[in-house]
């Protein structure tokens, strides 16, 4: 069997556009580095000097959780500092002109209690659920759950004998899996509903909202 996979030292299956702004994270030691996208979405796995090393890659799992952890957190912090950027940008929905009567109200605070209820039972699920995934060449294995990585284990003898672009190569498919695994998919984007768009659509314009309150009273 070639260990090798065909790789030569110059290939790189992992690598990102040159003209992609990338977020780094690495272990103490700066033997495992991990690098993601905006969306904490793992590009390429780089391994350094003194990876072969007979303790460090006995501890090489671990050296990846602690690489993932920080790509992720500068992701994280990347994403919020954009949040005052993307709130303006949201589109506020149309708020209507029907006189808003206390039937109403009440009515929509019932459907927007009942559709936040729905959506918070759907988001335990997921991000309760323990993800276990393994590499596509079955040497790497990544469990965690909330996108956060919590163990990568790695065959050891297949470890002895592999090349660092067989290595980095596992560790980024078992990685970009866990991701891809693990996301809240469409609950990322929050709770949606008629019910919510519209009490969104009130509160962002007090002024209609008087207004159709006057249209009653008037």
């Amino acid at each position: 069997m070639n260990r090798n996979w065909g790789f030569e030292e110059e290939d790189d299956p992992g690598d990102s556009p040159v003209d992609e702004e990338l977020l780094t994270g690495a272990d103490a030691d700066g033997i495992v580095t991990v690098a993601v996208d905006d969306a904490a979405d793992v590009r390429s796995v780089r391994l350094g000097d003194g990876w072969q090393g007979n303790e460090v890659r006995r501890g090489l799992g671990a050296r990846v959780v602690e690489a993932m952890s920080a790509a992720t957190a500068r992701a994280m912090a990347k994403q919020a500092e954009r949040i005052d950027e993307l709130v303006p940008a949201a589109a506020t929905p149309p708020v209507e002109q029907t006189p808003l009567t206390t039937e109403h109200v009440m009515r929509l605070l019932h459907e927007v209690t009942r559709d936040l209820s729905q959506f918070q039972q759907r988001l335990s699920t997921v991000v309760d659920e323990s993800v276990t995934v393994a590499s596509g060449g079955g040497h790497v294995t990544v469990s965690g759950r909330r996108r956060q990585v919590g163990d990568v284990a790695i065959d050891q003898d297949w470890l002895y004998g592999a090349r660092a672009p067989e290595v980095e190569s596992e560790l980024r498919d078992a990685l970009t899996s866990f991701c891809a695994r693990s996301s809240l998919g469409e609950l990322a984007g929050g709770p949606q509903s008629g019910a919510i768009s519209e009490l969104m659509a009130l509160v962002a314009d007090p002024g209609a909202m008087v207004r159709r309150i006057g249209q009653r009273n008037g």
